[in-house]
């Protein structure tokens, strides 16, 4: 199991910088219970736009350019397609990854980006600057930066997701908090951070609703619940030797999530019937798969996707499908020669996508084609 001891050794290490920071934070400043929603004044002006005069350079296949591994993406058939890779280049695609656009602008080191469509998108960089596009990444516009209020006793560190239900309600997940807004990122309000009641560990994942209920996860095994867009939070337990990997919702009562345990091999899987309020370890799942991403299409229909052990220190990457919300898994025969999947997105049964380090491949009818490599574009 050296992959998966490599793997906590890297969340442990990364864990204790963070909470070494967190102290740091702490230690210059007073931390109260009233001080979780905060202001950011947005600021808009002609100097804040910017170009991407280069957008129109259209980029297949058959050109040979090389980029590094994969940081971020987003895969759809409906809304704009993108790939951040480690040191900052930005691939968008209109026809769901069949040829790609690059994004050359300069808008500083980019942490995360969202499309509601193929028009409409967001993006938010390492100052904490929330860029907007209304032209499918052709021109963006410096619309807010996240900023401390008066107290000054947050600073910001990195975005880990941002998330658009319609074209005013956001969410983003920062590294030590959660935002949200109600005006399309022109403003937003720190909802959830150290200073809420009874938190513990950092952000690390959300699932939102076009309803007002969301679901965040943390490095400490915990579920925060709201059902009024975070004015208030519920916190679920779920042990101290779980690790959660990834939380997906079909609706406002069911939903999935996967990790894997600190005290044993193999990954874990749990599904809940009441909105997150309990949640039953679910499904036979070999020791030996450990499991990094879900996507369902419906109660029934779903995928989880990951690697599975071969040796003492090889892995094969893993795509597994249900057909009864999650009690049984029939493993399909991917026919590559891949170490790991941690992200998937399914569209229809017939139609998804999977991202490797360094591949994202297209899902026709159960097989799988490369369509975007970072080492031979």
């Amino acid at each position: 199991m050296k992959y998966v001891k490599c793997r906590k050794m890297r969340l442990l290490a990364l864990n204790f910088f963070w909470v070494s920071v967190a102290l740091i934070m702490v230690s210059s400043c007073a931390i109260t219970n009233n001080k979780t929603q905060k202001d950011v004044n947005a600021f808009t002006s002609s100097n804040n736009m910017v170009s991407n005069n280069k957008m129109k350079t259209r980029i297949n296949a058959s050109n040979e350019t090389n980029f590094p591994p994969i940081k971020e993406s987003f895969l759809s058939s409906s809304a704009m397609s993108w790939v951040i890779c480690n040191t900052g280049e930005i691939m968008l695609s209109t026809d769901a990854g069949q040829s790609w656009y690059p994004l050359v602008i300069k808008l500083g080191e980019v942490d995360t980006i969202h499309f509601l469509n193929k028009k409409t998108g967001w993006l938010v960089n390492s100052k904490g600057e929330v860029w907007r596009t209304e032209d499918g990444g052709q021109n963006w516009l410096n619309i807010s930066t996240l900023k401390p209020g008066t107290e000054s006793d947050w600073e910001y560190t990195s975005t880990l997701q941002v998330n658009f239900s319609n074209e005013k309600q956001g969410w983003l997940i920062e590294a030590f908090s959660v935002w949200r807004t109600e005006d399309g990122g022109s403003n937003w309000k720190r909802i959830l951070d150290s200073s809420t009641a009874n938190w513990k560990g950092q952000p690390t994942k959300g699932t939102f609703l076009s309803t007002p209920k969301a679901f965040i996860t943390t490095t400490e095994a915990e579920i925060y619940i709201t059902d009024n867009r975070g004015i208030n939070w519920r916190m679920i337990h779920l042990g101290k030797s779980v690790t959660i990997e990834d939380i997906y919702f079909i609706n406002e009562r069911v939903g999935w999530l996967s990790g894997y345990s600190n005290s044993q091999d193999g990954g874990i899987f749990f599904r809940t019937n009441n909105g997150g309020i309990s949640w039953k370890q679910y499904g036979q799942i070999d020791s030996n798969i450990y499991i990094d991403s879900i996507q369902f299409l419906n109660i029934n229909e779903g995928w989880i996707a990951g690697g599975k052990t071969i040796s003492e220190s090889d892995f094969q990457a893993v795509l597994l499908h249900t057909l009864d919300g999650g009690e049984t898994w029939n493993e399909i025969n991917i026919g590559k020669d891949e170490k790991y999947f941690h992200k998937i997105y399914f569209e229809s049964s017939e139609n998804g996508w999977c991202v490797s380090d360094d591949k994202v491949y297209r899902i026709r009818n159960g097989k799988l084609s490369i369509i975007f490599d970072t080492f031979k574009l």
